[in-house]
């Protein structure tokens, strides 16, 4: 992967760029809006006024519109690119590796490393990388926005709940990580009893086994149920904690703010201001939690693949050379094989001699 970042870290580095140009311009909307509201309360407003803070919002509109395009050509469409080449990765990887290793590992297994973990990789990588701007960029010159243009009083005031939402961002984020690599785990189960099911429906139905096997996906599918409810109990009391203390922010700078403007402290031009920062920091809060649970989610599903990736080779590639035909007989001397994982062998001293041309077939039960 450090290879595809450094061939590639010029279009992150100018979606980074456009992304930043984007919150910048947003954070330029609300001042306007207050000192629009200022003007108008003041009855100092003028036609030609008025046309020129349309103009603004107008030409901001277009700013914000086209750098965001870029922004998303850019890490949305390089984040494509990487699941592209780590599934390009993966599957070359497995083509080395030996037949031992695909006994070791049902192919359900290495189904849901190819779709679903690969998957995460990406958004870790796309939506992951653009909302820790959001989430750091945006919340630090809010922050300052409000502190150095308003009030600091206020400011102090309305970020009373912020580090219990960063706590919890944080806490839930680990939690959400162990989660989700058992749903992983749970979908690959589900993929190899049914990629199992379906290659082998001859031996199924052969041997009247369709019951057995609809009870054994049953019990499979109910345990990818569980541990996806698992992960959805935890996740879906982040967001309603997470809006709770954001309203009780807008609560606060409500009852504040209002006392503020009447005190003449603040304009009431201030107040909108303020109202739409906060409104605009409840987004980049949240996605301290969205980053945690995306980068936990692709954390887990990395781990995944390196375990394949660590997978050393059958053969090195200085040892493997092309035959254009193989010739010769084959010749078994007190072969012996036990399945992994098992005890007893399934072949004792087999010795046979196969002379080149000839066609064996070896019949016993299955």
């Amino acid at each position: 992967m450090k290879d595809f970042f450094k061939k590639h870290r010029r279009y992150y580095f100018l979606g980074v760029t456009a992304l930043i140009i984007v919150n910048s311009a947003q954070l330029v909307i609300p001042k306007l809006m207050g000192n629009l509201t200022n003007q108008i309360a003041d009855g100092v407003m003028t036609t030609r006024e008025l046309l020129i803070f349309l103009g603004l919002f107008i030409g901001l509109s277009i700013v914000i519109a086209g750098f965001r395009y870029i922004w998303r050509i850019n890490v949305m469409g390089t984040a494509r690119k990487m699941e592209y080449s780590l599934r390009n990765m993966l599957f070359g990887h497995l083509q080395t590796l030996s037949t031992e290793f695909f006994n070791r590992h049902k192919t359900g297994d290495l189904m849901a490393h190819a779709t679903n973990d690969i998957r995460a990789v990406r958004m870790a990588l796309g939506p992951g990388i653009v909302f820790s701007i959001d989430a750091f960029f945006l919340t630090t010159v809010i922050i300052f926005m409000m502190v150095r243009t308003i009030s600091p009083k206020l400011t102090l005031i309305a970020l009373l709940p912020l580090p219990l939402m960063l706590a919890i961002g944080i806490g839930f984020g680990r939690v959400i990580h162990r989660r989700f690599r058992g749903v992983q785990e749970a979908f690959a189960r589900l993929t190899d009893c049914t990629q199992e099911n379906f290659a082998g429906i001859r031996v199924v139905k052969g041997f009247a086994q369709e019951k057995d096997e609809v009870e054994r996906f049953r019990a499979v599918n109910e345990l990818n149920v569980e541990r996806n409810m698992h992960l959805v109990r935890i996740w879906g009391l982040f967001h309603p904690l997470i809006g709770y203390l954001a309203a009780l922010s807008f609560i606060i700078v409500l009852g504040y703010g209002s006392i503020l403007v009447l005190e003449g402290s603040i304009t009431i031009g201030d107040f909108i201001a303020f109202n739409s920062y906060l409104g605009m920091l409840t987004w980049p809060v949240m996605a301290i939690g969205w980053v945690m649970n995306m980068i936990q989610r692709g954390k887990a599903s990395m781990d995944r693949l390196n375990d394949i990736f660590n997978e050393p080779p059958e053969f090195a590639e200085d040892t493997v050379s092309d035959l254009a035909k193989i010739e010769g007989s084959i010749e078994f001397n007190n072969l012996t094989f036990t399945y992994p994982g098992t005890k007893e062998p399934v072949l004792k001293n087999i010795n046979a001699c196969i002379p080149a041309g000839q066609v064996v077939g070896i019949l016993g039960r299955t």
